[in-house]
């Protein structure tokens, strides 16, 4: 399998979840670094760092049904960057019913350049039945709730001591991959489209972050019975 272009001076900082019956829910974020390279023991320490700041940010926008369960830091300058994995139990507070566990919030993500295939997004599995104004779109204070909520993660997180020398700095979109092979199936004789790497990585500058008033879903995480 080949291997995706190296992401000088990037961390990618994964946010495990827990929702219901699912414990394998994810939310990647990308981060610049500065400073010294990490260390396992830096990744370690900054990937404690996010789960604090993350569980500050997360808790109170997260019913009971949702929880924070480990943030793991790797940093993508090269394939032997180093990584490391903080575990924990932050549970949501969050009044009100729990939404169905494929319901999410949407973070849009923008950047100043223009590329084709959409824009960069995050989706978190925030918000209460109480939160929704109805079928398809948040309330205006639980979408105030999450702005307010973003810019402290932000603040809290770039405004963090180095770690081992390893400073965290900015959010950043990462575009790894341009164009597609098309791969044929030699028993079934269809084609499909697969995703190739692009000879480097693109790294883009989050200026601005907002949630998206309308409901989002990661249908994956619907459980299906046999």
């Amino acid at each position: 399998m080949p291997s995706p272009p190296p992401a000088a001076n990037v961390l990618s900082v994964v946010f495990g979840f827990t929702i219901g019956e699912d414990t394998s829910a994810q939310v990647k974020l990308h981060a610049l670094w500065s400073g010294t390279t990490p260390t396992t023991a830096a990744c370690e320490g900054i990937a404690a760092n996010f789960d604090g700041d993350g569980a500050t940010l997360m808790e109170p926008l997260m019913t009971a049904d949702r929880i924070l369960t480990s943030v793991t830091v790797q940093d993508l300058t090269s394939l032997s960057g180093a990584s490391g994995v903080y575990t924990g139990v932050d549970t949501g507070t969050r009044a009100g019913d729990e939404l169905p566990a494929e319901a999410c919030l949407i973070m849009n993500h923008r950047i100043a350049r223009r590329y084709r295939g959409g824009k960069p997004r995050s989706y978190f599995p925030w918000g209460a039945e109480s939160d929704l104004a109805n079928a398809q779109t948040w309330t205006v204070p639980f979408l105030d709730a999450v702005e307010t909520g973003w810019a402290t993660f932000l603040t809290d997180t770039a405004g963090r001591a180095a770690v081992d020398g390893t400073k965290v700095g900015v959010l950043v979109s990462l575009g790894l991959h341009a164009g597609f092979t098309a791969v044929t199936n030699p028993i079934t004789g269809r084609t499909r489209d697969v995703p190739k790497y692009s000879a480097a990585a693109s790294i883009d500058p989050i200026t601005l972050s907002q949630p998206n008033s309308k409901i989002g879903s990661q249908r994956r995480r619907q459980l299906h019975s046999s």
